[in-house]
């Protein structure tokens, strides 16, 4: 429980971090913008954040299901053949064994908060999209 909240915070911290990056530098903080632009801006912010944390949660799925073992299991036979230097012909672990290794350790791994972070700071941009939109 204390590390789902954990997890929530931390989503939220980065989503506030990228919407004040995107509106600080569009002169959202600093400049006497219309309220058409302070909107604008705003709804960019809200967007920008919304792609990071669903993209972030999409590439976490992708890795749980095992999307990226083959490039993990590329490199770990590349830097057991560069650091082993003692030459020891130990029988390596195959493909299947580094799969079934690494589903162990994914198991436990929890993508929801990524996924509700993104999902909710998108409603948001839409909204600010209508409202853009409509009232000006």
């Amino acid at each position: 429980m204390k590390k789902n909240i954990i997890s929530y915070v931390v989503a939220v911290v980065v989503s506030v971090g990228l919407i004040l990056l995107v509106c600080g530098t569009k002169g959202v903080l600093t400049s006497h913008l219309t309220q058409q632009e302070i909107i604008k801006y705003v709804c960019d912010g809200f967007f920008v954040a919304a792609v990071v944390l669903l993209g972030m949660g999409g590439l976490t799925w992708a890795s749980g299901q095992g999307t990226f073992d083959g490039l993990g299991y590329t490199f770990s036979l590349w830097k057991e053949k560069f650091t082993n230097h003692k030459k020891d012909w130990h029988k390596r672990e195959d493909f299947q064994e580094y799969k079934e290794r690494k589903a162990e350790k994914k198991k436990n791994r929890k993508i929801n908060h990524f996924l509700v972070m993104g999902g909710v700071l998108m409603i948001v941009a839409a909204i600010l999209m209508i409202v853009y939109n409509f009232a000006f």
